[in-house]
């Protein structure tokens, strides 16, 4: 069974295998989703090590944004805005069931024409190539883990969707998250 949520995100409840098989194709031509069976449990190895969980660790670093801005990373990640999450040095906002955050909150609207391109003075200052080079850091280190960009505002969620795309960052998805005021 797929459903879609509210978010966008495709999600595969079930779905039966002809007996004897290890792949099955759901539909047909472009939408057509392949399901490829694995063991629950990853074969044991002669390896004693334990696995690690998380791919990297939370750290303290004092918040340095707005009250709105602190609000909303809390909201995003479920811990204080001084709790950051670090794979090497690559800074996220948070960590949850197996998937990178970054929160993004109010005000980023200001910086963009009605067309959806950062302003001349925007992008003078560095200031928007900063935000593009963050993307780049964020997805280049998640590998193959999802990374989540949560928008508070959805115009802003739709260009950087846009942005995202153009600039091939494919593991990122920009999901629009209201703020709770």
């Amino acid at each position: 069974m797929l459903s879609l949520s509210a978010q966008g995100s495709l999600t595969l409840a079930q779905a039966a295998l002809p007996a004897g098989t290890r792949v099955t194709a759901l539909g047909s031509g472009a939408s057509s989703v392949y399901v490829l069976m694995a063991p629950a449990k990853p074969p044991r190895t002669r390896s004693t090590a334990t696995p690690t969980r998380e791919p990297g660790q939370w750290r303290r670093r004092k918040f340095s944004g707005s009250t709105q801005a602190r609000r909303y990373q809390e909201q995003i990640s479920g811990r204080s805005a001084d709790e950051v999450y670090y794979i090497g040095e690559v800074e996220f906002d948070g960590f949850q069931n197996g998937v990178l955050l970054k929160a993004k909150a109010e005000n980023y609207r200001q910086f963009f024409d009605k067309d959806g391109q950062p302003y001349y003075w925007f992008e003078a200052s560095g200031s928007f190539k900063q935000l593009i080079e963050q993307a780049y850091r964020q997805s280049q280190t998640a590998k193959g883990l999802v990374v989540q960009w949560h928008v508070a505002e959805q115009g802003v969620a739709t260009l950087l969707r846009q942005r995202f795309k153009g600039e091939r960052l494919f593991n990122i998805e920009v999901v629009y998250t209201p703020p709770k005021h």
